[in-house]
């Protein structure tokens, strides 16, 4: 698992990335290779397992399957991930851009 790094900022690809994936109420728009340790955030990451979880169990994706799957918490952090998708055809996008920002955090890892 890559580690949460301070030095890297939060970043807005991943709250948009979430919050597109409740609003598609799909997992399947993303590449295979986006894995949720390539969150920057545990709490991205918590919440990217319960949605793969969620479509391994053929459930949509939604804020309250979401928020249900993760024992009812973070439904205020939950729905502002909704605000956060400026558009929901840049999924694919902001998979990218996620994934691109964890191998910069494995390199930077590495190179300690």
């Amino acid at each position: 698992m890559i580690p949460s790094d301070p030095s890297f900022p939060p970043d807005p690809a991943e709250r948009a990335l979430l919050g597109a994936l409740m609003t598609l109420a799909s997992a399947a728009e993303c590449p295979p290779t986006l894995r949720a340790d390539d969150f920057g955030s545990e709490q991205h990451r918590r919440i990217y397992r319960a949605m793969l979880d969620l479509e391994a169990d053929e459930s949509s994706i939604d804020l309250v399957t979401v928020w249900n799957a993760l024992g009812r918490r973070e439904d205020t952090y939950l729905a502002s991930l909704l605000d956060a998708v400026p558009d929901c055809d840049a999924v694919k996008d902001y998979a990218r851009i996620v994934m691109d920002n964890a191998a910069r955090r494995r390199r930077q890892k590495w190179a300690k």
